[in-house]
């Protein structure tokens, strides 16, 4: 699942930034510059994604809202199975991401931790 749904911010992530943007998703969600992205950081950005694609602004994302989504996957994430992905439902799902991503345990995120996960 942690790929799909990492699938789901690639994807929002993309569209957030577009081609004209010169930074990277990755350097969007490293708030402080450190070269890594911890939880906190990870969270933050994971937030203005799910606002971003919620374009009927009801504070829920459909399958419809977001693009080339695994039907499965997005289903796993919606836990309630309302067919809609609250924000805590997008969160737990994107954390089980950054856990899974996070190859060292160390917390962060590297550029290369990062790049493998997609």
């Amino acid at each position: 699942m942690h790929r799909a749904v990492f699938a789901i911010v690639a994807a929002t992530a993309g569209a957030v930034c577009g081609a004209a943007w010169a930074q990277s998703d990755f350097e969007l969600a490293d708030r402080n510059h450190d070269g890594k992205v911890d939880l906190q950081e990870f969270i933050e950005r994971e937030v203005e994604v799910f606002y971003f694609d919620d374009a009927n602004k009801d504070g829920r994302l459909t399958f419809e809202e977001l693009s080339g989504v695994d039907p499965a996957r997005f289903h796993a994430a919606d836990k309630n199975g309302d067919g809609s992905l609250s924000l805590d439902e997008f969160l737990a799902a994107r954390t089980i991401d950054f856990q899974n991503a996070d190859q060292n345990g160390d917390g962060w995120l590297s550029p290369a931790e990062v790049s493998a996960a997609k």
